[in-house]
């Protein structure tokens, strides 16, 4: 790679880091498939696990998690506990750079895949590897923690490994593919659209494949299973394990530590290992489960030609209308050579892919991720430039949904779960007021939190994403250990659920010291005697705020950028009518107030 091309691709990557340490928010499962699960039990810290992961489900995978953030934050759990000591509790800008630099690292081997890939082929990879790293694709969903974007990086990772067995046929590549394309499996059950046309190139390359430098039809066949067995074997076992439907014993003991195994393994002659119970297939939960459309109905229906008519532009903009235009001319172009197997396999794929996903009623852009590389070697294959005026498009386009996707959208939910971390956990010194109220102090750098009452703060979120529990960090033991106690709870659009809520809560009494930034105020609780609460309204400045009978609202704090999709007429016509518009991408932490004043 040349000096001028080097620069250039490092700005590209140095714009990825950044985009993936904003704090845009695309859904909630880029929270809830990964972060979410492996938190609670690798932190220390309340989350709040989805239907998937419930043992009555047992839906999805739990390895793939662990692999992604759960060793990302068991890292993070050793410097922490190496830098602060003891100290119970980890900011949440710390959890939330830890998670999304981990999926920067991992979007670099769908980087790594396109180089070796087209070295396989022996053609020039800059082309390719420019569109892959300048797409909003790359820049945010693939710096995201969804399955959709592990399942784009085994796809690329698969791809290459299958050039490299179309060029030399080696049981290494053969192993390699079945690994990855079962673990492809294991990580989203729609991995099979994607990698069926890889499967079957592998077969019939296999089938041809007889010479005598390389193995025969039956040894790569065998490779190639053994590769898929061993992932499924371990995935099984793990997730078995996980869910409690298998129960490993030494000696008869459940094993509840590792301690168990060795001071077994110590006395060797009545060492007995045996696993109790069923082992439990996740992919194929998840495809029962989805087989339902009524299942899908609690999710979203959309109409089945979504994905092609607005989610698969939406995603890839100038390349896939480019993409649909060239293709008669670009399946010409590749002929019937030893790699031209690739430019087919890649086109099958988004074939596939495209044509399945499109027969289910439930249709998410993201879906779609895994496409990218595909459709740049569909694109770029007998290319070695591009019209200028597709780059003058294609840079356009990714501007503006990177900036769109990457900060506006629900941008202010991550730093404001900062700031509820602060107001909700580090609580020290509490005193009664006159009011009946009671003041407490705020302290930053204690490493122990404590209070000698019994205070919790309520917050309450409504008209956004759901919550990512995990980043306000608070630890599991303090449940049954701390008086300092927090409840989270995401009411959507659902505004009279959040009104009855509201209605059971016990507002403030407004004093001078109110906004004080290192002071908090408690009400007398209404639910429980001797404890004292407070709640704080979490809301879009679109939203209509739930009008209670003799309390008010205090704004306390205010994020921007935040721009919800659902609201947006609502938020042109409050823009028109401010004196500052900005204010409208603003999303706001609200204090219930009592009606009494201070006297």
């Amino acid at each position: 790679m040349k000096t001028r091309q080097a620069i250039l691709y490092v700005a590209f990557l140095w714009f990825r880091w950044l985009v993936s340490s904003l704090p845009g928010y695309l859904h909630p499962d880029e929270f809830f498939q990964s972060p979410e699960i492996t938190a609670g039990p690798i932190l220390g810290v309340e989350t709040s696990i989805p239907w998937e992961y419930s043992p009555a489900h047992a839906s999805r995978s739990i390895v793939i998690p662990f692999l992604t953030t759960g060793l990302p934050f068991w890292i993070l759990r050793q410097v922490e506990t190496w830098t602060n000591g003891e100290k119970q509790i980890i900011g949440t800008l710390s959890i939330f750079l830890t998670e999304r630099t981990a999926s920067f690292i991992l979007s670099l081997l769908v980087d790594f895949s396109v180089i070796n890939l087209y070295k396989t082929m022996e053609k020039d990879y800059l082309l390719p590897l420019f569109l892959v790293a300048s797409s909003q694709v790359a820049l945010v969903y693939y710096t995201r923690t969804f399955s959709n974007s592990i399942e784009a990086i085994i796809l690329c990772l698969s791809l290459a490994s299958y050039a490299s067995f179309t060029k030399k046929g080696s049981l290494v590549s053969s192993f390699g593919l079945g690994f990855l394309l079962c673990l492809g499996i294991f990580t989203r059950i729609t991995f099979g659209l994607f990698g069926l046309p890889i499967g079957l190139g592998f077969l019939l390359h296999a089938l041809k494949g007889n010479s005598s430098s390389k193995p025969s039809f039956i040894g790569s066949l065998v490779s190639f299973a053994l590769g898929a067995s061993a992932v499924a074997g371990v995935c099984i076992l793990a997730d078995s394990l996980y869910f409690g439907t298998l129960q490993a014993t030494v000696n008869d003991q459940p094993i509840v530590h590792f301690s168990q195994i060795v001071e077994a393994l110590m006395n060797f002659s009545e060492f007995s290992f045996n696993l109790v119970g069923n082992f439990v297939i996740t992919p194929l939960n998840n495809l029962k489960y989805n087989m339902n459309v009524d299942n899908l109905a609690t999710h979203g229906l959309h109409p089945r030609y979504l994905h092609l008519i607005v989610n698969f532009p939406l995603l890839f903009g100038p390349l896939a209308i480019a993409s649909l235009m060239d293709v008669t001319d670009t399946v010409v172009a590749a002929g019937d050579t030893l790699f031209s197997r690739i430019y087919y396999v890649a086109l099958c794929t988004i074939v596939t892919a495209m044509a399945g996903l499109s027969t289910v009623p439930h249709q998410e852009a993201r879906f779609l991720a895994p496409l990218l590389v595909p459709l740049v070697i569909v694109y770029t294959w007998n290319k070695t430039n591009l019209p200028k005026l597709f780059w003058f498009t294609w840079i356009i386009f990714n501007v503006i949904t990177t900036f769109v996707f990457g900060v506006l959208h629900q941008g202010g939910i991550v730093p404001t779960m900062s700031y509820l971390q602060q107001q909700s956990t580090n609580i020290h010194g509490c005193e009664k007021l006159s009011s009946g109220d009671l003041a407490c102090q705020l302290d930053f750098t204690s490493a122990s939190f404590q209070s000698n009452y019994n205070v919790t703060t309520h917050i309450l979120f409504l008209k956004t994403y759901m919550a990512p529990h995990h980043l306000l960090a608070y630890p599991t033991e303090w449940k049954d250990t701390s008086n300092i106690h927090v409840q989270i709870k995401d009411f959507g659009s659902d505004i009279e659920s959040a009104e009855r809520e509201l209605e059971h809560r016990s507002g403030v009494v407004f004093h001078k010291d109110s906004q004080t930034k290192h002071k908090i105020d408690f009400a007398p609780s209404q639910e429980f005697p001797n404890s004292f609460e407070r709640t704080l309204l979490v809301a879009p400045m679109t939203a209509m705020l739930p009008r209670i009978h003799k309390h008010r609202y205090l704004l306390v704090t205010s994020y921007n950028p935040h721009v919800s999709f659902d609201d947006m007429r609502l938020a042109a016509n409050q823009t028109d009518q401010m004196t500052d518009p900005a204010k409208v991408m603003s999303l706001n932490v609200w204090l219930l107030l009592s009606e009494k004043d201070e006297n």
